[in-house]
């Protein structure tokens, strides 16, 4: 049996987007997916009939099977397998989930397809960036147990230069560093991003932050970060900062 493809989990549509008995077109990179609501469920298939390679926008749905509405070619949604006498081929179709905030969201290939070579996934870059967002969120109010649950397992963080907290950090080792550098401030360290550069799992961003120590001094510095994120989580992090001012107003005594 040959090794499952790797996907992308991506946020497609809030479910009151897509009332019962309808269907609506996403552009996916270069695929054109059509969501469908039934009584029998949501499914995702791509737009495209194998018959004659009509769109399947608007065709009528009956529980789980989708008909063309150029010819009437029919399909089951949930398998892509073809039912009747016109088509011979399956559709292709994608995995859904619905989370408890009624978000609507597909398993996407991460390999490239004949469909979306060279393509950003534009979805794929706004999940990542929400995902970046709300963590540094997290992180400005201090919540060390809930930041760290943003980050997956095997998460790393590396800091830049050769201050005493420069190196690289798995997900125990960050929690203990930054518990100790809270320990030194009179309050969280709040960062706030200026500029964000994202392209699929990966974003960049320009930020910047603020907080005092407990010996009256203002830590207020300049980074850039790399982030990749991998599952709705934080998989690694990249800190470029002004070392010599991080060195002397969090390292030194």
């Amino acid at each position: 049996m040959g090794a499952l493809a790797a996907v992308t989990r991506l946020r497609i549509a809030k479910l009151s987007e897509l009332p019962p008995d309808t269907n609506r077109v996403f552009k996916l990179g270069g695929t054109s997916v059509l969501l469908c609501r039934t009584e029998a469920g949501v499914f995702a298939v791509e737009n495209r009939c194998t018959h004659q390679l009509a769109s399947l926008e608007g065709g009528r749905m009956r529980g789980r099977h989708l008909f063309c509405p150029k010819h009437g070619a029919r399909f089951d949604m949930g398998t892509g397998a073809t039912a009747g006498t016109l088509a011979k081929t399956p559709i292709k179709t994608y995995r859904v989930h619905i989370d408890a905030d009624d978000n609507i969201t597909i398993d996407w290939p991460q390999s490239s397809s004949p469909h979306s070579d060279g393509v950003t996934d534009m979805t794929q870059v706004q999940t990542s960036k929400q995902i970046v967002t709300r963590f540094l969120e997290l992180f400005s109010s201090g919540a060390v147990d809930e930041t760290m649950a943003m980050m997956t397992d095997d998460a790393t963080w590396w800091v830049a230069g050769t201050m005493p907290i420069s190196g690289t950090y798995d997900k125990a080792a960050f929690a203990k560093l930054l518990s100790g550098v809270l320990d030194t401030c009179t309050g969280p360290i709040r960062i706030t991003p200026r500029t964000f550069i994202a392209e699929g799992d990966r974003v960049a961003l320009e930020a910047e932050s603020f907080t005092q120590t407990r010996n009256g001094r203002n830590y207020n510095n300049l980074y850039h970060f790399v982030f990749v994120v991998r599952d709705g989580k934080i998989a690694i992090v990249k800190e470029y900062l002004d070392t010599m001012h991080a060195n002397a107003i969090l390292c030194s005594a």
